[in-house]
């Protein structure tokens, strides 16, 4: 499949005849006057006139025998002495030059041959120099190395006069220099912009350039002749590895470019794949460059995947622009390019098409022109992305000062709840102690006793709805301080259950308490904690029915543990998720018409988390409830803690 890198066809030493070199005419190509010697001679001399007969040393990439000998006639057609360079796109290449009188020179070059040993130190074409004076004739014998598995291209043995070789190898270089320079000037600038906004887009952009510039830097000689060792063999097949370093980056680049997880999933995944193949090609080419045969397969490859990645990248681009992605017509823009002059260079190189045009050179056009447009591309991402910082800036001061004006509305929420509920308390005690007046004052059996209890009772539940109010506005305002002190619970929980031990035998429930025997300590603010109990208790009692059960325990371990259980009518999870929220009305109702404020368990909440703990329930509808607080243990050598308030537990 790969291309003829020099056709060496073997005529008849009767047809051989004479090539004929004119500085003013166009050199013709030796591929068709070489002979092929039957069999590898003794030496140079007996090469001149052994048995010869036609047969191509390397046809389409087919690896022939890994040593032939060839030889040809030229002959100069100038009216004066010239210099022709031969170009020998082969391995290993040892011309012996023979006039009339016997041999002359000899002469060496070839891709794996050492700058320092080739007869000229042109690292591509490799060339041997050829003096022929005014109408002399040599005979050229040529021992040939080239087995044919490199990356190569195409390339004709066709003479060129020396001045006009290097004449035409300068402007191809001075054009070169600036493409290589352009490649590497848009890498270190996109490297800047990948240090700056940390963007992975950038730095594959960067490696894909790199890539391209090993690949080209190779393939046109100025790595090999400016950069490496003259005395090491040359390593032509770099370019492969450029190629699939180029190739890889440049799919991945696309992917971050393109975000094409977002705007072309299905085509995600192909990319990925195709990233991942040119890693398996390029273990391929190191696997051929240590001797497996793998070269041919491995380009082939190699091409086919280059295929599927142009088309794949260019259909990802589409499908981000059809989705509105923006930033995808740049793209789009600057991809056309490099995707139409690619196809086209992978199908003739894999010998499907025959262009009429130098596929190489309209490939680095495509090449430089994508740079360009990518440059440009990437500069309006930039922008883009400016833009949206900008935005996102302007949304976050929005959005601060929003929470900025929420905080004083709630700030002066919590005042006018705490300010309300204690010009409420004072006339409502007055009301509660003037029912006290009127009922101890009103005759036996009179109606005013009835209207006074009405009175005292809602009374007191509206001072309950106060207290809890100016509870819950002194915890918002964080102006709720505890004094925590080494308090034994056992004892904290004795009074608690007896306190509403007659409220829940008034109910027929029965109220139990289990307690360790020893001293169980934490450090607690013990009116604040008992509020707690007070609350998680009142609600057991309120919400279980007549003949049913609460139970206290006290559990000490590595923290100490109260739990307050009842086998009443449990809980939804419905209910369990707005458990804890302000004002929450559950699906359960008290048995006994007792009120409830909605604020008793958010309170009780804040309280324990302030002692350091963490109230949690248990419960499933129809099989009761169990709460459980969790707070730190007091050793005996534990000093109590300062006094906390929820600003600092925050």
């Amino acid at each position: 499949m790969l291309r003829v890198v020099a056709v060496l066809l073997c005529l008849p030493a009767t047809a051989l005849g004479q090539v004929a070199l004119a500085p003013d005419q166009p050199a013709p190509a030796l591929d068709g006057h070489w002979e092929v010697l039957d069999a590898p001679p003794p030496s140079a001399n007996d090469a001149l006139h052994a048995p010869a007969h036609r047969a191509p040393l390397v046809v389409d990439g087919e690896p022939g025998p890994p040593s032939r000998w060839a030889r040809v006639a030229v002959r100069s057609a100038a009216g004066h002495d010239a210099r022709w360079l031969l170009p020998f796109s082969l391995d290993d290449v040892t011309v012996y030059v023979f006039g009339p009188s016997g041999p002359l020179d000899t002469l060496r070059t070839g891709r794996s041959v050492p700058m320092a040993e080739r007869d000229v130190p042109v690292a591509h074409p490799p060339v041997v120099a050829l003096d022929l004076p005014a109408g002399a004739t040599r005979t050229l014998v040529a021992d040939v190395r080239h087995d044919a598995t490199g990356y190569t291209l195409p390339m004709e043995v066709r003479p060129a006069e020396a001045a006009a070789f290097h004449a035409s190898r300068w402007r191809r270089g001075v054009a070169q220099g600036v493409f290589v320079g352009l490649l590497l000037g848009l890498a270190a600038y996109n490297l800047f912009l990948f240090g700056t906004l940390h963007d992975r887009s950038y730095l594959f952009y960067v490696l894909f350039l790199a890539g391209s510039v090993i690949y080209w830097g190779v393939s046109e000689g100025f790595i090999l002749e400016f950069l490496w060792p003259s005395t090491a063999p040359g390593l032509f097949e770099l370019h492969f590895f450029g190629l699939a370093l180029a190739a890889g980056c440049y799919v991945l680049f696309a992917r971050s470019f393109l975000r094409t997880a977002d705007h072309a999933p299905r085509l995600d995944g192909t990319l990925r794949v195709l990233a991942a193949l040119w890693v398996v090609w390029a273990a391929g080419g190191l696997a051929a460059m240590a001797g497996a045969p793998l070269w041919i397969p491995v380009q082939i490859a190699a091409a086919l995947t280059a295929l599927t990645m142009l088309c794949a990248t260019l259909a990802a681009g589409v499908c981000a622009h059809v989705r509105g992605y923006v930033p995808a017509r740049y793209y789009l823009l600057a991809s056309a390019p490099v995707v139409v002059t690619g196809l086209l260079f992978t199908l003739e190189w894999l010998g499907w098409a025959s262009l009429p045009w130098e596929p190489l050179a309209a490939f680095q056009a495509g090449t430089a022109a994508e740079a360009i447009l990518f440059a440009m591309a990437l500069s309006s991402r930039i922008r883009i992305l400016d833009r949206a910082r900008a935005d996102a800036v302007e949304a976050r001061r929005v959005a601060e000062a929003t929470n900025a004006a929420l905080r004083e509305t709630d700030a002066l929420r919590t005042d006018l709840l705490g300010f309300a509920a204690h010009d409420l308390r004072s006339p409502l005690t007055g009301v509660v102690g003037y029912a006290e007046l009127v009922a101890d004052e009103a005759p036996p059996g009179s109606d005013l006793r009835d209207y006074a209890a009405v009175i005292q009772k809602d009374a007191a539940r509206m001072l309950a709805l106060i207290d809890d109010l100016l509870v819950t506005a002194a915890l918002d305002g964080r102006n709720v301080e505890l004094d925590p002190s080494p308090t034994d619970l056992a004892p904290l929980l004795a009074e608690v259950a007896d306190a509403f031990r007659p409220r829940a035998e008034a109910k027929g429930q029965s109220l139990g308490l289990d307690v360790p025997d020893g001293p169980v300590r934490a450090a607690l603010d013990r009116d604040r904690f008992r509020e707690v109990l007070d609350n998680l208790v009142s609600n057991a009692v309120k919400y279980t029915p007549t003949g049913g059960a609460i139970r206290l325990t006290l559990v000490a371990g590595d923290d100490v543990r109260v739990t307050v259980a009842d086998n009443g009518p449990g809980l939804t999870a419905e209910d369990q998720a707005k458990l804890f929220g302000r004002f929450q009305r559950l699906s359960a109702r008290p048995t006994g018409g007792e009120s409830s404020t909605g604020l008793g368990l958010s309170i009780a909440r804040d309280l324990v988390a302030l002692h350091g703990g963490t109230i949690e329930v248990e419960s499933a509808h129809g099989e009761g409830a169990t709460f459980t607080v969790r707070v730190p243990r007091l050793s005996e050598r534990r000093p109590a803690p300062l006094r906390r308030s929820k600003k600092a537990a925050a």
